[in-house]
């Protein structure tokens, strides 16, 4: 059970918030809905949370996207 927790809690350590995603790119939250809606980067929402995979992110600033 608790390597489950575990992987729970690295998961939930390797997403950021919309807020932060927007921040570490340098953008707004606006640019961020366009380009999920273009595709560019994608979210996960969970429930009312819209998340973003902070590894995605870092691919997205180096170009490996």
């Amino acid at each position: 059970m608790k390597s489950i927790e575990v992987e729970i809690e690295k998961i939930r350590k390797e997403m950021i918030t919309a807020d932060k995603a927007a921040e570490i790119l340098m953008v707004s939250r606006n640019c961020l809905y366009r380009w999920a809606k273009k595709g560019v980067l994608t979210p996960i929402k969970v429930g009312g949370k819209v998340l973003y995979r902070f590894e995605d992110v870092k691919n997205f600033i180096t170009g490996n996207l």
